[in-house]
């Protein structure tokens, strides 16, 4: 991946939409264990919403410092 330069990457590592399926957790109120939007959910949505507008989109470039820490809405097998 070729990094904007107009970016601050800062502790940040580049990785894929496939990666974060794999291995980030979806993240949940600490409250009430309700779960949240996790971050595959908001790049597919604001990938979806730019293709019916009519636009199109470079593949995004996703950057992370962490995993997010919450719960698995489905077993992994």
């Amino acid at each position: 991946m070729d990094i904007d330069q107009t970016f601050i990457v800062a502790n940040t590592l580049p990785i894929d939409l496939e990666q974060i399926k794999q291995r980030h957790i979806i993240p949940v109120f600490s409250k009430d264990n309700h779960p949240l939007i996790s971050q595959a959910q908001l790049v597919e949505t604001t990938r979806e919403a730019i293709d019916t507008l009519g636009f199109s989109a470079l593949e995004p470039q996703i950057r992370v410092s962490h995993p997010v820490m919450g719960r698995f809405l489905k077993p992994r097998v």
